[in-house]
């Protein structure tokens, strides 16, 4: 896929991305409409210090919900560990699961959240190196280029089929996605900016969710987040 290797190149190249371990980041904000309705500041608060293994598909919370606990999130599974990481709680096989028909409207709690945004920034933070595996189409367009994906059913993200807009020198601006676990009418047009650069990976700082109506992108913002790069740890 030629536009794709143009993006994997504006993100550091193949060889970055084989060297990657992972990236911690900071939440410094988090707002607008869904999490507020969700919970947010009631029956569950902000992430803090968020650790993130890419290539793994794990995301560690490493202050969250105390600091001597840590909700771990790895294929499917959620579990509570503390700081050595021996489990002191419990394990659910797939987690989604517990977001079917109705339950799909309440409110969060600490591990409804750690798994929404655990598989949501797992997935970010691999794009556009995701994308060689599961992008199914390339459209050049006047402003840039769109890269289609299918995710697998085993693979937890926001639903199978998404969209990735890219600007000419291939950095992503906007992922287009229907959020599964909120309603599925929740589609959403996520967009990224501020970015920088952290030793080679571009990394965007703010990320700003709009509600779509088919491919009209509305001026609703429903999720909106801001994060403060820490480091990014290599092999």
């Amino acid at each position: 896929m030629k536009l794709l290797e143009r993006a994997v190149e504006r993100f550091g190249g193949w060889n970055l991305w084989k060297r990657l371990d992972s990236l911690e980041f900071y939440f410094d904000r988090l707002g607008a409409s869904i999490p507020v309705l969700k919970g947010l500041g009631k029956t569950f608060q902000k992430h803090g210090h968020v650790k993130v293994f890419p290539k793994k598909f794990t995301a560690e919370f490493l202050d969250y919900p105390s600091r001597d606990k840590k909700i771990i999130f790895q294929n499917g599974k959620v579990g509570i560990f503390n700081i050595n990481e021996s489990e002191v709680a419990y394990e659910i096989s797939d987690y989604r699961k517990t977001f079917q028909g109705f339950r799909k409207f309440r409110r969060w709690n600490p591990l409804d959240v750690s798994y929404f945004f655990g598989y949501a920034i797992t997935q970010y933070l691999s794009v556009p190196f995701l994308l060689k595996e599961y992008g199914v189409r390339e459209v050049e367009l006047a402003e840039g280029f769109r890269i289609d994906a299918e995710f697998p059913p085993f693979l937890h993200t926001h639903c199978r089929k998404q969209s990735y807009y890219f600007d000419k020198e291939g950095l992503l601006i906007r992922n287009d996605y229907i959020a599964d676990i909120l309603a599925p009418w929740a589609a959403g047009a996520h967009f990224t900016t501020d970015y920088q650069n952290v030793d080679g990976l571009p990394v965007a700082t703010k990320r700003n969710v709009y509600f779509r109506f088919g491919t009209l992108v509305t001026p609703i913002p429903v999720l909106s987040a801001e994060l403060k790069p820490l480091r990014v740890n290599f092999h």
